[in-house]
């Protein structure tokens, strides 16, 4: 499996890797490959490899253009699509106050 990262993606990756002592390509394929169990993707690892804030990246996705730029918003969510990130459904419901139960 081919992902074309950047290399400042590749390094933000590396760094999320470093803990388990993978390449960032290793990571990649290793996240693609578990298929039983995929671990999350969150906005933390998301911010990290777009190089910014997450609370940058936590304004991308709500649609603050206010207080990023329409480039950073797009680059954002052009990363989160690369990873796989989806926003957790428990972490909305809670920040909504409503479940859609």
């Amino acid at each position: 499996m081919n992902i074309p990262f950047s290399k400042q993606e590749r390094d933000a990756l590396a760094t999320l890797a470093k803990p388990r002592r993978m390449s960032p390509e290793e990571f990649v394929r290793a996240l693609a490959l578990e298929a039983i169990s995929p671990p999350t993707v969150t906005l933390k690892m998301v911010a990290s490899v777009a190089r910014v804030s997450p609370m940058a990246a936590s304004y991308a996705f709500n649609g603050v253009a206010s207080e990023v730029s329409e480039k950073t918003i797009r680059h954002v969510r052009a990363v989160a699509k690369k990873m796989g990130y989806r926003p957790g459904l428990t972490a909305q419901s809670l920040r909504l106050k409503r479940s859609h139960s």
